[in-house]
């Protein structure tokens, strides 16, 4: 199952994909007791090394360092690498600024290898109380608004479930609000957003979970509310149906013609960076020798 993802080129699955591939193709029960028989058997076998570390997209974990250089060559050695890899911003350009939200950092990993094609960003919002992400993408849009007129256009990935939808919401209303406080133009022509998964009509038959309405907790409004008799995960939806409908989305707002344009200007801009920049790292290098 593993390998079949390198077969189809798709970025590594997460635990939860492999989950929901044994549940819909092997008939295995959808059940806590299965996944956790699952996700053991997957670190069995990361450690026996029948399936290699990087087979598996893991929920990326937090880390704030301090670094610095080992001298100055090993200074101008990461000036060097930063102008081989320039690259145009494929955003520039564009009628809109385009940004992927997706809950679950493990997607965030996945989406990447798709949107950064498109000089398209994936971040995780956060949760209910994740102030930092809502500000930081109303100030963004602030930015962008002020400085090129453009509009930034979200869209959205999470849970068909109550607190799925209920994120999405808290997440457009919170952004909206700091924005208020930073433009005087109306929030929702600055950022607008698109709840582009997930939908009752992606998820495939056999992957959905049933809601028990008995075992609401009498606080949960969000839950009383909920209209369905099912709900389903984000990973419910294959990875490669997933990536055909962020692909599709991302695609109806830019335009392919100027992308394809940027794509060719940035390899110019590369070697004109190139040529101006390698001299000077040789010139340097010679100067400070061994030091």
């Amino acid at each position: 199952m593993v390998n079949s993802y390198k077969a189809r080129n798709l970025p590594a699955p997460t635990g939860r994909d492999l989950f929901y591939d044994m549940v819909s193709v092997y008939g295995h029960q959808k059940s806590e007791k299965v996944r956790k028989k699952i996700y053991r058997l997957l670190r069995l076998m990361r450690r026996s090394k029948k399936i290699e570390f990087d087979d598996i997209t893991d929920n990326s974990h937090t880390e704030i360092i301090a670094d610095g250089y080992a001298g100055p060559l090993d200074f101008f050695g990461m000036v060097e690498r930063e102008a081989r890899a320039y690259q145009l911003g494929l955003s520039v350009n564009q009628p809109c600024v385009v940004e992927v939200l997706c809950e679950g950092q493990g997607k965030v990993v996945q989406l990447f290898q798709l949107a950064r094609h498109y000089g398209v960003p994936v971040r995780s919002p956060g949760g209910w109380d994740s102030i930092a992400p809502k500000r930081e993408l109303a100030l963004r849009a602030a930015r962008v608004w002020e400085q090129t007129g453009r509009q930034t256009r979200v869209l959205h990935l999470g849970d068909f479930d109550p607190d799925g939808v209920g994120l999405f919401e808290v997440l457009r209303e919170d952004s909206h609000a700091f924005l208020e406080a930073h433009i005087l133009d109306d929030p929702k022509d600055v950022l607008k957003f698109k709840r582009i998964m997930t939908h009752r009509g992606q998820i495939p038959q056999g992957r959905e979970a049933t809601f028990d309405r008995y075992e609401v907790k009498e606080k949960d409004h969000r839950g009383k509310r909920w209209p369905y008799e099912f709900t389903a995960q984000l990973e419910s939806v294959p990875l490669e149906e997933t990536l055909a409908i962020v692909r599709a989305e991302i695609e109806e707002l830019l335009d392919l013609d100027q992308l394809r344009e940027d794509r060719e200007q940035s390899e110019v801009q590369r070697d004109e960076v190139l040529d101006l920049t390698l001299p000077l790292i040789e010139d340097a290098a010679e100067r400070l020798g061994d030091r």
